[in-house]
């Protein structure tokens, strides 16, 4: 467990994650109510940001290819998504399922769903910046500097400079 899930002192309720950190949240925290905002645009008159990521499955070329080709069309398909959806609290990246009454039945699932309409590719920045910015916004808050708001529109300014000079 590390901070993101625990809320470290538990004086703060903040996170900037991945929507899949949703599942990880109602692990930790089963009690915890929480809202799912989109992150803003960069610049005015832009559409939100997603801070979606997806990912790629990778197979030992030691696997049989017809096995392993099986293996990763299970992966992506309808109802493995389905059940991770469930289980898990991962969100699906089929767009045949982002309408799905299954995958809509919580209102915080369903913003990060909509998000997708706004996911653009932009090369990887990496994470050090971006765990350091929110590394400060939270000990702002925990040592009295500033109010949670006050805090969040500060990292919001701030990862907003990062995204313009990428």
């Amino acid at each position: 467990m590390n901070q993101d899930n625990t809320f470290a002192l538990e004086l703060t309720a903040m996170t900037l994650a991945h929507p899949v950190s949703m599942g990880t949240l109602r692990l930790f925290n089963p009690a915890l109510e929480y809202k799912v905002a989109l992150a803003p645009p960069v610049n005015v008159g832009d559409v939100p940001v997603t801070t979606g990521t997806h990912w790629q499955y990778f197979i030992t070329n030691k696997a049989p290819q017809p096995a392993a080709q099986k293996w990763v069309e299970y992966l992506a398909s309808e109802h493995a998504q389905l059940t991770f959806c469930q289980v898990a609290g991962d969100l699906v990246s089929r767009k045949a399922l982002l309408t799905h009454p299954t995958v809509r039945s919580n209102p915080n699932q369903a913003i990060a769903l909509d998000s997708l309409e706004y996911a653009r590719p932009i090369s990887w920045p990496g994470w050090a910046e971006f765990v350091r910015l929110y590394t400060e916004a939270i000990e702002r808050v925990v040592f009295g500097q500033n109010t949670p708001q006050e805090s969040l529109d500060i990292l919001i300014a701030e990862i907003n400079k990062v995204l313009a000079n990428r």
